[in-house]
């Protein structure tokens, strides 16, 4: 009895492991799961940002928070998300409006010009009519014929002396010749406008992959568009911050070729790329190139209304005196990276005397003490101390002033008391 019922419980274990070996595997591994939520909320946030940009505020919400629920890590989207609500809710304004005429207004003009075409002209500002009942006259036709026959004859003339004229002989009218430095009249497209600010925005946002994105798109889209300029900067600058040394150093490249308002902002750029990427003597090349171009670059000339629009648009150029200062500090900077302390102080100098009284003075003279501070080469504690001292008494409001006055107290009560 045992045995049998021994013998019935094995043939159901065979049978179910027979059917488990059966059915097909439908498991789905970690990887590929992994995978398809990634492709998922990669597109929900693609579709996010197209409705973000067309201003479809409540669709993009949506579909952030879809993302979010996906990865509630992802700090862009959470962001944009963010973002989105305030905006919603009416607590900023959001992407800028086109400093152009409305399409509204564009559209009411030509409704105007279409009412003008259609009023009736009044009839005192109308031809009389021959045919006219009250004042229609008897006209005698025969005095008219021989005017009518001459002015035919007249015509025939025209027409044959037009047709022996060779084609080749009639010239169209000669353009004028486009001057090096001067933009033609162009149209500033409202469409390009929204694209560029809502790629900015994302840069001020500190989205600065997605704002990348949307500036190599705008001229991809738009090679010639009119703020071409202040597209390769922030474009620049983006990359440069997100470790795109390569690319970066392209774009600035491209900027000042040029040859506008930005070049010197683009020699800097430029240099900061090659600075953060490790090639410090080119940097210092093109600091010291940004520093000492004080020559008015070859700005290209435009309408009125156009300059207007680009001087309103940020960004804007950087001024002379400002990049001077910022190059000739970052030029000490990477001086004192590649150990030249002689040349690198010699930088910081140049800001002190020149600009005595900016902030990046302040930060010239904390470099030093620094530099005297942990040099060995150069290494003397009191120029040290005396340069954080003079950030002390001379600047006390400035961000420097309580690093100085910790490294120069340390300094005091461990090798000058």
């Amino acid at each position: 009895m045992i045995i049998h019922r021994g013998s019935k419980l094995c043939l159901l274990i065979l049978s179910l492991f027979f059917l488990y070996g059966c059915i097909p595997d439908q498991s789905i591994g970690y990887q590929e799961i992994k995978d398809t939520k990634g492709s998922v909320e990669q597109e929900y946030l693609e579709k996010g940002l197209a409705c973000y940009k067309e201003g479809s505020l409540e669709e993009a919400i949506l579909l952030f928070a879809e993302c979010l629920k996906i990865n509630p890590n992802n700090q862009e989207v959470r962001k944009l998300f963010e973002e989105g609500l305030k905006m919603k809710d009416g607590k900023e304004k959001g992407v800028e409006k086109v400093p152009l005429e409305s399409e509204e207004k564009a559209q009411e003009i030509k409704s105007q010009q279409a009412a003008i075409q259609k009023i009736p002209v009044k009839q005192g500002t109308q031809t009389p009519s021959v045919s006219t009942a009250s004042t229609a006259k008897k006209v005698d036709t025969t005095k008219l014929e021989p005017l009518i026959a001459k002015q035919k004859g007249s015509v025939e003339k025209i027409k044959k002396e037009l047709s022996s004229h060779r084609k080749e002989e009639l010239k169209e009218p000669e353009l004028l010749e486009a001057k090096p430095n001067v933009v033609s009249q162009k149209i500033i497209d409202a469409q390009q406008v929204k694209d560029f600010n809502f790629a900015k925005d994302m840069y001020s946002k500190g989205l600065l992959d997605a704002a990348a994105t949307e500036l190599k798109k705008l001229l991809d889209k738009y090679p010639n568009i009119i703020l071409k300029e202040k597209v390769l900067y922030l474009l620049s600058d983006a990359l440069i911050k997100t470790k795109k040394y390569p690319e970066a150093i392209d774009t600035a490249k491209r900027l000042i070729d040029i040859n506008g308002e930005f070049k010197n902002d683009g020699i800097f750029l430029l240099a900061q790329g090659y600075d953060e990427s490790g090639n410090l003597k080119q940097a210092q090349t093109e600091y010291l190139k940004a520093a000492m171009d004080k020559k008015s670059v070859d700005v290209k000339r435009t309408t009125p209304d156009v300059q207007k629009f680009l001087n309103e648009t940020a960004p804007c150029p950087t001024s002379v005196d400002e990049l001077t200062i910022k190059a000739h500090l970052a030029a000490g900077n990477a001086y004192k990276k590649d150990s030249e302390y002689d040349r690198s102080l010699f930088e910081y100098h140049q800001v002190i005397n020149n600009h005595p009284e900016s902030e990046s003075a302040v930060e010239a003279y904390f470099r030093i003490g620094e530099m005297y501070q942990r040099a060995y080469r150069i290494r003397n504690f009191q120029k040290a101390y005396d340069a954080y001292q003079k950030i002390v008494k001379q600047s006390p409001n400035s961000p420097w002033a309580k690093k100085a006055k910790k490294q120069a107290d340390y300094l005091w009560e461990n090798y000058l008391k």
